[in-house]
């Protein structure tokens, strides 16, 4: 009697898939390390007075942006005040400054701040904050920590604008994080807007983009004389305790701050399209 056959079915060319790979491959690997360090880097700078170290050494958290349509049109015209020849040099030096802006060594300018070991290592702290955070608002990831705020706030700081006109006049522009009447007033459809107007106060990346709208919104006055200046100062409003009369308190905090007085404490000169600080 013929014994039944088991020889396997499994055709003669199969051959068993294989296992998974137990390492990542190296672009995967440079991906993780600079997001971990990402993750603690921000997380920890965050702790750290990295904004006061920013403006110390006049650090930029961009590089030069990319030109607008309006400015293509003022190079191709041959209009634009800083004198760009083609929107191929002004393209040049946009991507000449992000190259610049990676690099960790400091610039001239920055160099002559740092005259100690301790300026040196807040220098470093910022230049890794602003390069972080440059990065993150790049890809998407952009975060914060204001939920760990050491107490409940009791004032808030924001920055109120002066315009100075070439004929000695001047205008007082309130932002939307500083209402004429605090009061009276609402902020509906306004998030982007408050959101950069309320960094006015501490970073000048947010004041030199506020003073290019500035600059081309009220370009002249009503008598048609261009603006010369602008002037940044700090307004400090306090909050009303639990057993004040919240609208009277608000209201005195109003008129309390209705004119500007005292110096700038930073000014932006129009023409130059730079800022400087009034110490």
């Amino acid at each position: 009697m013929q014994q039944p056959s088991y020889a396997s079915s499994t055709p003669a060319e199969y051959s068993p898939p294989p296992g998974w790979t137990t390492r990542f491959s190296w672009p995967m690997r440079a991906f993780l390390l600079l997001f971990l360090f990402d993750m603690f880097a921000r997380g920890v700078l965050t702790l750290m007075p990295c904004d006061d170290w920013q403006e110390e050494f006049d650090l930029p958290t961009y590089p030069k942006p990319l030109p607008t349509a309006s400015e293509c049109g003022q190079i191709n015209e041959g209009r634009h005040p800083d004198g760009y020849t083609s929107v191929a040099a002004r393209l040049g030096e946009c991507f000449q400054s992000a190259g610049r802006h990676m690099l960790p060594w400091p610039t001239p300018g920055e160099r002559e701040k740092i005259d100690s070991a301790a300026a040196a290592g807040r220098y470093a702290a910022a230049w890794t904050a602003t390069r972080c955070r440059f990065v993150g608002r790049l890809v998407g990831i952009d975060h914060g920590w204001p939920m760990f705020s050491p107490n409940v706030g009791t004032s808030d700081t924001v920055a109120r604008v002066r315009l100075v006109y070439a004929d000695g006049s001047f205008e007082t522009l309130h932002t939307w994080a500083d209402p004429p009447d605090l009061t009276r007033y609402s902020r509906w459809w306004y998030k982007r807007p408050l959101h950069m107007a309320t960094k006015l106060d501490g970073s000048s990346d947010a004041r030199r983009g506020f003073s290019n709208w500035v600059a081309h919104k009220f370009a002249e006055n009503a008598a048609g004389s261009p603006l010369v200046r602008i002037d940044y100062y700090k307004i400090e409003f306090d909050y009303p305790p639990p057993s004040a009369d919240a609208a009277a308190f608000l209201a005195d905090q109003t008129e309390a701050h209705r004119e500007l007085s005292g110096t700038p404490f930073w000014s932006y000169d129009v023409a130059k399209k730079s800022g400087t600080w009034n110490r």
